[in-house]
């Protein structure tokens, strides 16, 4: 994340979903589309 404010960035680690469609270990999401009805995205979890 970046602060503009304060001029400063902050990592947030995050949890890889293996069934992610977009990042998973099998990924049927391979390319960037512009669709109105686009539901399905990367689910990521804070750890």
């Amino acid at each position: 994340m970046y602060d503009a404010l304060a001029m400063k960035f902050r990592n947030v680690d995050i949890n890889r979903n293996p069934r992610c469609p977009v990042c998973g270990e099998n990924p049927t999401i391979t390319e960037a589309l512009d669709e109105v009805d686009a539901t399905t995205v990367c689910d990521l979890e804070q750890s």
